[in-house]
């Protein structure tokens, strides 16, 4: 008796010490923002060749990395705390990047907007790898996106398995973070999917999709009753709700993943 008072009065204090630490937390985010916006609301007349900011994503904190797509860098602002949230559209040109992220970006170290100038370092930074992307992902190019869509098309057809078939991870983290973790509305089909390829609803959508990519591929068995057309149509629809639902030009950007 006296143990499990011992553990229950040890459980109550867990849980009040991480409330008031999220709490905490939460709080210096809400006060960081509002320093932040309200110093940015004097900061003068916006430059005219900034693209437009991603909504609700505004004055989020975050670091600066980037992605090669046809052997050319794309950067993008990150949010590698809490949120795991890209906050930003796909900038190409490194001075218009650190011009953005100084208007609709607060930095890790401080809650008032940082100068353009440190934004460029941030940015130089991650083109010479020493702050390495919190997602890694290699270069690919729009031609890997086609394969990959028309191999799902085929293979939902054709109700077979596809050798040495795979997506890579990376382009799977960057959707889902750039999309955000807002389920769809309606989850009843992607559901009874999951059910039928014996998926569980408690990993993470990007782990179930590897390892559905497994099963088309042969790497994985399938389920009992589940086809190789039942794992296309999966990835195929997981697809369509990354890209679809992922904002500004990120959604452009990876739309040929989309077959028709």
């Amino acid at each position: 008796m006296v143990r499990r008072v011992r553990l229950f009065l040890y459980l109550v204090k867990w849980w009040l010490k991480s409330f008031f630490f999220y709490l905490r937390l939460a709080w210096r985010d809400m006060v960081g923002f509002v320093k932040w916006d309200w110093q940015s609301s004097f900061a003068g007349p916006l430059p005219p060749n900034l693209p437009r900011p991603i909504a609700g994503r505004e004055g989020m904190i975050g670091g600066i990395e980037c992605i090669v797509i046809d052997g050319k860098r794309w950067f993008y602002g990150f949010n590698s705390f809490g949120d795991q949230l890209i906050i930003t559209p796909l900038i190409d040109d490194p001075d218009v990047m650190a011009a953005f992220a100084s208007w609709y970006m607060r930095s890790y170290h401080s809650d008032a907007p940082a100068k353009q100038a440190d934004w460029r370092e941030a940015v130089d930074r991650a083109i010479d790898g020493t702050e390495p992307n919190h997602i890694v992902s290699e270069p690919f190019s729009t031609e890997d996106l086609r394969r990959i869509a028309a191999s799902l098309k085929q293979a939902a057809a054709d109700n077979r398995p596809v050798p040495g078939f795979t997506i890579p991870e990376g382009v799977l983290d960057l959707l889902a973070v750039a999309r955000g973790f807002e389920l769809p509305s309606d989850m009843s089909a992607n559901v009874s999917m999951q059910a039928k390829l014996g998926l569980s609803e408690s990993d993470h959508d990007v782990n179930n999709a590897c390892f559905v990519v497994d099963m088309l591929a042969g790497r994985e068995p399938l389920e009992p009753g589940a086809t190789y057309a039942d794992a296309a149509a999966f990835l195929r629809g997981y697809l369509s709700d990354l890209v679809n639902r992922a904002p500004g030009n990120w959604k452009t950007m990876f739309q040929e993943l989309i077959a028709p």
